[in-house]
């Protein structure tokens, strides 16, 4: 199970969306999870979407390819993705498969949106 939460913006002129998803991705729910992300993504207008995982516990295969979708698919329009916050496990499976070569990483939420301001 996983909950995909839209943080409010600290100020509206701010350019960054942080989206703090909490849970579990795999192969029961991953599908879903691809749908309500990407109807989110058809109403994103910021220059920035960070992807808080501090609370996110498991990913399977499928969720770190869309991923790397989901930053090919923002980098198109000129837009930015970042993941931050990631739990020891989360982060290894992305080392592994290498998408710190493709996707934005910071280690701390505050320290990423201090450099966005």
């Amino acid at each position: 199970m996983y909950e995909l939460i839209i943080q409010s913006k600290k100020v509206s002129s701010d350019n960054f969306t942080v989206l703090v998803l909490k849970g579990e991705i795999d192969n029961t729910n991953v599908l879903g999870f691809i749908q309500k992300f990407n109807d989110f993504l058809l109403n994103f207008n910021d220059s920035n979407l960070v992807l808080d995982l501090q609370y996110f516990e498991y990913c399977n295969s499928q969720f770190l390819g869309f991923m790397i979708d989901v930053s090919t698919r923002l980098s198109k329009l000129d837009k930015a993705f970042y993941v931050t916050n990631l739990q020891p496990q989360i982060y290894d499976s992305f080392d592994n498969m290498n998408l710190f070569q493709i996707l934005r990483y910071e280690e701390s939420l505050d320290t990423l949106i201090q450099g966005l301001i």
